[in-house]
């Protein structure tokens, strides 16, 4: 969708509760040419008016869940904050709430210091995620990855099963790294989870 100058002052005004003083100005020669800018940092286009209430969202924090995401619709239904997560995977679709740069935040160890630390299998592909129940958290995944001892990786195993859930490992969660890797709008380094069964062979 298309703003004049003047709707977006009044989309501004409207979501920010503030009162713009305007001063009409002549064009500038090259106002209609497009203005990017080059960053490392994923981004992606949202819808206007949700992209100015648009903040740092901390969703989870020592344990506690702060928020769910939400766009307009969702936050009003239940009378919560908006974290303008509004999203359209596809002009054919309808809005809906999804991630935007979501991640595990990082610490400053490396993934040394976190083999360095345990005995244990490091997970280098999984497969079935799709299989996981949102609800209850329950999963049972199919994994590849490599037996850890003594800070070394020593065995490659394959074809294991890593059977869980979600809200369990939460509270399981040991340590994080320092390797955040993004993969579409959501991120994570590498992390550590206490005692996990996992069974395969070499």
């Amino acid at each position: 969708m298309i703003f004049s100058n003047l709707e977006l002052v009044k989309i501004i005004e409207k979501n920010l509760n503030i009162k713009l003083k305007l001063k009409y100005v002549k064009d500038r020669p090259g106002h209609d040419k497009e203005y990017c800018m080059e960053t490392d940092i994923n981004y992606e286009t949202i819808e206007f008016e949700e992209g100015i209430k648009k903040t740092h969202t901390i969703v989870v924090e020592n344990g506690e869940l702060k928020t769910f995401l939400h766009n307009t619709y969702t936050s009003n239904k239940l009378k919560s904050r908006n974290t303008a997560n509004a999203r359209r995977y596809s002009f054919v679709n309808p809005i809906k709430v999804g991630p935007a740069n979501f991640y595990l935040k990082p610490s400053e160890k490396s993934l040394q210091d976190l083999f360095d630390s345990i005995d244990g299998f490091y997970i280098t592909e999984i497969m079935g995620m799709h299989m996981a129940n949102p609800v209850s958290g329950d999963f049972s995944l199919g994994v590849n990855g490599f037996l850890i001892e003594s800070g070394q990786k020593t065995h490659y195993i394959k074809a294991s099963t890593f059977s869980d859930n979600f809200y369990n490992i939460l509270n399981k969660t040991m340590a994080v790294a320092n390797d955040l890797y993004f993969t579409g709008s959501v991120g994570s380094p590498s992390v550590w989870v206490a005692d996990c069964v996992i069974g395969g062979e070499n």
